[in-house]
């Protein structure tokens, strides 16, 4: 029999075990906490992502994913500034695509996408594109200036395919087959041929002739008619992929609402001295700082305040405001020679939908008749000239100021608001 062991001895034991026994413990614990919240973060990264790790959903591999470089970076410091909805309100300049395929294609349009949110101040969406892998065909067409919705979807039209939209993911899928020949008759607007005339650059020709101008190549065998007076469109064929254009390209123009921008331009005529500090004349202006403004100067005195006529216009139009009355004046002595002059306000405004508003450009000038008290000549005296190119949001109202050796000062506000066939804005249609 062993003797026992010395109280001293266990203590020594339990003394320098039980400091092991604390830091196994804790390293099994952190262990532990940092494997769950590894787990955790990719869980977490993965929803934030949305599906940023999305597959073709094929496993022979017949889908591949074209991503954004905007997708591939981390957008938690930038606040998004539209939907996906909005797409379908988001203007794009043309676009030419000279032998792309149609992923190369979509790379193109989604950079011009980017591109133009940097120049109107958006923040880009995340956007992808599934496309079925192998479709080389290499397109030749001009994109015309539309909104991106309307762009990605001609881009299918052209190339045979359906698209439908899941989120920020465009997917692209072959048609289904046909079992034969399929006659259809669809309903189409009225003024087909000049919308379809937009993407050819205004080429006449039938309505085949045109489609091709347009990048669309059917099969020979596949036969369309366009019957103007009943607005309906007959195809037959037996090629699915000729369906999918012809009613992929139908639904684009159906879809698509016309638009114009309507122009609302206020005039202020400040006198020498008026203690105002001009607002940064590079930015833009919502309604509420607009009335604000207003406000401001209706506590002053000696203010005149001129409107001009509101005037409408399509993207791409050039707008003209005259309020002007004509001056003649004798240019000899005789009495028979006479030159006139128009005088007034004469306001020309040149303007394109771009992003979510619309790119001015802005000439307006101001004349009146000075006679000379000596000589009796006139003189066409410049009261305000005042020119601008820039990015205006729908709604928004831009500010401009002409200042004068006199110190006074002309403040011109012009707003640009798009609105439909109605005239209702189109913010309040959405």
């Amino acid at each position: 029999m062993n003797p026992p062991r010395s109280s001293k001895a266990w203590k020594k034991v339990w003394l320098f075990a039980t400091p092991v026994l604390l830091l196994l413990a804790i390293l099994l614990w952190k262990g532990g906490r940092f494997d769950g919240f590894s787990e955790s973060a990719k869980e977490a990264g993965n929803a934030k992502g949305g599906d940023k790790g999305l597959s073709s959903g094929d496993p022979a591999g017949s889908h591949a994913v074209l991503r954004s470089k905007v997708s591939e970076r981390e957008q938690v410091l930038e606040k998004l500034t539209h939907s996906v909805l909005q797409l379908k309100d988001f203007f794009i300049p043309s676009i030419e695509i000279d032998g792309l395929t149609l992923g190369a294609a979509l790379d193109k349009l989604r950079t011009a996408y980017e591109e133009t949110c940097r120049e109107t101040g958006e923040v880009p969406l995340s956007l992808a594109f599934d496309i079925p892998s192998g479709h080389r065909e290499l397109l030749r067409l001009t994109l015309a200036a539309k909104n991106l919705d309307a762009s990605i979807r001609f881009l299918a039209a052209v190339s045979g395919l359906e698209v439908k939209r899941e989120g920020s993911t465009y997917r692209f899928s072959e048609p289904a087959k046909l079992a034969g020949e399929t006659r259809k008759v669809l309903t189409v607007p009225p003024d087909l041929m000049a919308r379809f005339g937009e993407y050819t650059g205004g080429s006449s020709g039938d309505l085949r002739e045109i489609l091709a101008a347009m990048g669309v190549a059917l099969d020979p065998s596949t036969s369309v008619a366009f019957n103007p007076a009943r607005a309906t469109l007959e195809i037959s064929t037996a090629s699915a992929a000729d369906l999918a254009r012809i009613e992929g390209l139908n639904r684009i123009q159906s879809n698509q609402l016309p638009v114009q921008q309507k122009f609302e331009t206020k005039m202020l005529e400040l006198p020498p001295g008026m203690d105002w500090s001009a607002p940064d004349l590079s930015g833009q202006y919502s309604d509420g700082q607009v009335q604000l403004m207003m406000r401001e100067f209706a506590q002053k005195s000696g203010i005149d305040l001129v409107g001009l006529p509101a005037i409408t216009a399509r993207s791409g139009e050039t707008a003209t405001i005259e309020m002007i009355r004509e001056y003649i004046v004798p240019t000899d002595d005789s009495g028979k020679n006479f030159e006139s002059f128009n005088l007034g306000h004469v306001m020309k405004l040149d303007s394109s939908l771009l992003g979510l508003g619309q790119r001015m450009t802005v000439a307006y000038t101001d004349t009146e008749a000075v006679p000379d008290p000596e000589t009796g000549k006139v003189e066409i005296d410049v009261k305000a000239d005042i020119k601008g190119t820039s990015f205006i949001g729908d709604g928004s109202t831009k500010l401009y100021v002409h200042t004068r050796p006199d110190g006074s000062r002309r403040v011109m506000m012009t707003t640009a608001t798009r609105i439909d066939a109605t005239g209702r804005p189109v913010k309040e249609t959405r």
